[in-house]
């Protein structure tokens, strides 16, 4: 049997927004396979398209991290952010931000970061 190196790579969110310094989410990486596929639906798609299948794909590939929640009496605190806390995140990631972790997710912002 072959290698199966699944890794999660840290996409730091100092940058969006005030405060979130020590922000981070976990990206799970996708093998080389899925990679291709991604880009060639991405290649080929309608700005909706490639809207969608990066929302889609943040939704699959973001497996953990630490962001800032607000209280009801306005105040904020990190937590820990758990699978079922995902979809509220990419919710509040634009589209710039979504564009990142498809970039991680798939090795294009460096050299492949996944080994099939």
């Amino acid at each position: 049997m072959g290698l199966n190196i699944v890794v999660n790579r840290r996409l730091p969110l100092q940058d969006f927004a005030e405060g979130w310094d020590n922000c981070y989410l976990l990206v799970r990486g996708v093998n080389e396979a899925r990679r291709q596929e991604l880009l060639a639906k991405l290649d080929s798609a309608s700005d909706q398209e490639a809207a969608d299948l990066m929302q889609n794909l943040c939704l699959e590939v973001i497996v953990g991290g630490q962001v800032i929640t607000t209280d009801e009496d306005g105040s904020t605190r990190p937590v820990t952010l758990n699978l079922t806390d995902v979809p509220e995140v990419v919710e509040a990631l634009n589209l710039a931000w979504r564009q990142e972790v498809v970039s991680i997710a798939t090795g294009t912002d460096r050299l492949k970061a996944t080994l099939r």
